[in-house]
């Protein structure tokens, strides 16, 4: 029998992995520690609790649901767990829970259950800033096509010495520069729910690598109370090289505060679920908004003078770029045709990043 604390035990089953397909955790003892083994279909969680030295071991594999309902009802802070005639045992001292225990040789971590001791360190406020502004850009198409798979990750790029981490759905792309020093030369990505995962469970800084197991490759994820591994996907299109490749067609930047087109924008956008057309004309010092699906418009005073320019957007899909950039002031720059992408930074260069593809002929 082994005494823990019901909080940390609570915690850990709510942060933990589950689907349909692996519904179950595993609670197992190993020096001195109670490890929480939990799965889906695309990663594997390790997480750990301290506890005192323990007479016998304990194994079960137990419904996650469970467990966490019986836990949410329990008021004393400490709790005993022993296995008994194939049940988990959780003593409260008040009461007696039993919970049927299954097989623990069916749970299989199919090669993600796996360990570091070297890589990089990320900063998790940085890293869940960095995802949480790039997430809007990850492609949503429902279809299973392995030509989607690398648009239906979070883009994690090591180059020329930067780390950066990025999304796109083929129509728009979001990227930040964490602005971290490495010597690792990769990109991938990793799954959409392994990155919201990590929103989930990143309260410190962690220890980062990716290694190759039997089968795949893995990205590692270590804290000091976790392991988090998930696979990737190697076929991430190469970002850094369409960002820089797109630039010489940049022909007009206007700089602008963007609460006041995020304001214009949102009044156009009534449904998320559809797409609004806004068509940008620049004048002499005058940017206009006109919605083409009921004619309102909006104006901004700009410092621009030159050649009338107009060009037509996904309202939507401008509307969240201007969201997820840092600071309020900001930099469109447009490009000569819209057959290639504008961009959309800070004026201060914060390290985000956004392209949007226009819509049609203008």
């Amino acid at each position: 029998m082994l005494q823990i604390k019901t909080k940390q035990l609570k915690d850990c089953i709510n942060q933990s992995l589950s689907s349909n397909s692996f519904p179950n955790v595993l609670l197992k003892t190993s020096n001195n520690t109670l490890k929480v083994c939990s799965m889906d279909s695309d990663s594997y969680l390790v997480m750990s609790i301290d506890i005192e030295q323990t007479d016998s071991d304990l194994i079960a594999l137990v419904d996650r649901k469970q467990l966490l309902n019986i836990l949410k009802t329990i008021k004393t802070d400490q709790i005993d767990l022993a296995i008994e005639d194939e049940n988990l045992i959780i003593n409260t001292n008040k009461a007696i829970y039993r919970l049927q225990s299954k097989d623990p040789d069916l749970f299989n971590p199919y090669s993600l259950d796996t360990d570091i001791n070297d890589g990089i360190t990320l900063n998790s406020k940085t890293l869940l800033d960095a995802i949480d502004k790039v997430m809007y850009a990850v492609s949503k198409d429902r279809y299973s096509y392995s030509y989607y798979d690398n648009l239906k990750t979070v883009g994690f790029i090591f180059e020329a010495g930067s780390f950066y981490v990025a999304g796109t759905d083929g129509n728009r792309l979001a990227i930040c520069d964490l602005k971290l020093p490495n010597n690792l030369n990769n990109r991938f990505g990793i799954p959409k729910t392994a990155a919201m995962h990590l929103k989930k469970i990143l309260k410190k800084d962690v220890l980062f690598n990716v290694i190759e197991s039997e089968y795949q490759k893995i990205a590692v994820f270590k804290s000091d109370n976790f392991v988090f591994t998930t696979i990737i996907n190697d076929n991430l299109p190469d970002i850094i090289g369409a960002i820089n490749g797109y630039r010489e067609y940049l022909a007009i930047e206007v700089k602008l505060s963007k609460d006041a087109i995020i304001d214009i924008l949102k009044s156009f956008v009534i449904d998320k679920k559809e797409t609004y057309t806004v068509r940008l004309t620049l004048t002499n010092d005058n940017l206009n908004l006109l919605s083409l699906v009921n004619n309102s418009s909006a104006n901004i005073p700009v410092n621009y003078t030159g050649d009338k320019y107009t060009i037509d957007f996904n309202a939507l899909y401008l509307l969240e770029a201007l969201e997820n950039i840092c600071n309020n002031d900001v930099v469109i720059k447009l490009p000569s045709s819209n057959d290639y992408p504008a961009y959309i930074e800070s004026v201060d260069n914060c390290g985000c990043l956004a392209l949007v593809i226009p819509l049609g002929k203008t």
